[in-house]
């Protein structure tokens, strides 16, 4: 065994660590060779220092500052990652919501605009995509005393009878009578017709029956308003219009139905509309 294996084994043969065969031919070898007994005894006087306590604790300390200042700089990052998230995603819906800023600028908190179907004024929202029917404009005629409110109007399906406008300004349900039957002054629902009749007994009385048929798209009716008037003829008569409401609801309708005239909510049994005597 040469100088090199035996100053490699050295280390091994001094803390007992090598085998048996290993340890005896390190010991045969160091019989006749002085360099390597100085080698070993050298080793011998020479320890390697362990590690003092102190040293070691300060280590550790040096390694979890260093762990500390890491996880530091990752959350700051993780911050500053956040933040621009965050202000990305605002900048996004900001674009997205514009559409609903500008319809809101120029047409109110509630977003909604309206236009006349035929003979019926009807309020909009392009966001909701829903419509409702408000004043029905009665030309005089008695062919047109039987109208109808449509499931949809401009493309919207209508849902309600009357409805919001603007800023929050409500539209009843309505009809609206026309300038040809003369000028009136005051309005009742059918509750004070009895009433008027006693205040204004020298009035004429017209009768006004008008039928509504109402399709099955309805789910809520706002403001209704078909009331009876009181006001003058076109030769200065005091006349008393009496507007009498019958409803018809198509079947399928799944909130309503109409019985004998009168439209009624099917979950509470409640009379909703109508002034038809059943």
């Amino acid at each position: 065994m040469n100088c090199e294996i035996v100053r490699d084994l050295l280390p091994l043969y001094e803390d007992g660590l090598c085998s048996e065969e290993s340890r005896k031919a390190v010991e045969e070898h160091l019989k006749t060779c002085e360099a390597c007994r100085e080698a070993l005894s050298a080793a011998k006087a020479d320890p390697i220092p362990a590690e003092a306590p102190e040293d070691s604790c300060a280590a550790e300390a040096d390694v979890l500052r260093g762990i500390s200042k890491e996880w530091r700089k990752r959350k700051r990052r993780a911050l500053w990652k956040g933040t621009l998230l965050a202000a990305a995603l605002l900048l996004g819906l900001a674009l997205l919501a514009r559409p609903a800023l500008m319809l809101f600028l120029q047409t109110g908190a509630m977003g909604t605009e309206t236009d006349m179907a035929g003979d019926l004024l009807c309020g909009y929202n392009r966001l909701t995509g829903e419509a409702f029917a408000a004043s029905y404009r009665w030309d005089g005629s008695e062919e047109t005393m039987d109208f109808t409110v449509p499931d949809t109007v401009f493309g919207y399906r209508v849902t309600a009878l009357g409805g919001y406008v603007g800023r929050g300004a409500p539209y009843a349900f309505c009809v609206q009578l026309p300038e040809t039957l003369g000028h009136p002054r005051e309005s009742f629902g059918e509750e004070l017709w009895e009433d008027a009749l006693e205040r204004y007994p020298n009035a004429y009385v017209v009768e006004l029956p008008f039928t509504v048929h109402i399709g099955r798209e309805l789910e809520a009716v706002e403001g209704v308003a078909f009331d009876s008037f009181y006001g003058f003829s076109p030769d200065g008569q005091e006349v008393l219009w009496h507007v009498i409401l019958t409803v018809d609801c198509d079947p399928e309708n799944k909130t309503f139905y109409s019985e004998n005239g009168i439209l009624y909510d099917r979950k509470t049994g409640e009379a909703i509309l109508g002034t038809a005597e059943p």
